[in-house]
């Protein structure tokens, strides 16, 4: 079992790099609102810390912490929570490559009246 991360912010130190990188990160997550952005930054506090220690792969050693499993496999795991949360509509919100689809204006609108507005996403999957 590693040893605890540290819950409060570090105060830097001239002598260690550790502790400047590790209070920018722990500020940056402080001042983040996206929460899956937030988790980033954890990871890349863990990672920091893990290798200030030593550990010789701290970047699997913070995703088996954050995540319970190994870096290569966590897109697929988001890519099969998606499915399994929206089943049948999966298609009209996301590609065959598993990444979101795009918006699609309408092809005849008069830009006079300000920017076209969006087509519904269930157009984009049926083209």
């Amino acid at each position: 079992m590693a040893a605890p991360v540290i819950a409060r912010k570090p105060k830097p130190r001239p002598e260690g790099w550790q502790e400047r990188i590790l209070a920018r990160i722990w500020d940056a997550e402080m001042r983040e609102e996206n929460r899956h952005l937030k988790i980033d930054y954890r990871q890349a506090f863990i990672c920091v810390s893990l290798a200030a220690r030593g550990n010789i792969e701290p970047f699997v050693s913070s995703s088996f912490m954050i995540h319970g499993i190994h870096p290569d496999k966590v897109w697929p795991r988001i890519v099969t929570n998606r499915k399994d949360k929206l089943g049948p509509e999966y298609y009209q919100w996301y590609g065959p490559d598993d990444m979101p689809l795009p918006d699609r204006v309408i092809a005849d609108w008069d830009y006079s009246l300000g920017a076209p507005p969006l087509l519904p996403r269930d157009s984009v999957a049926a083209a």
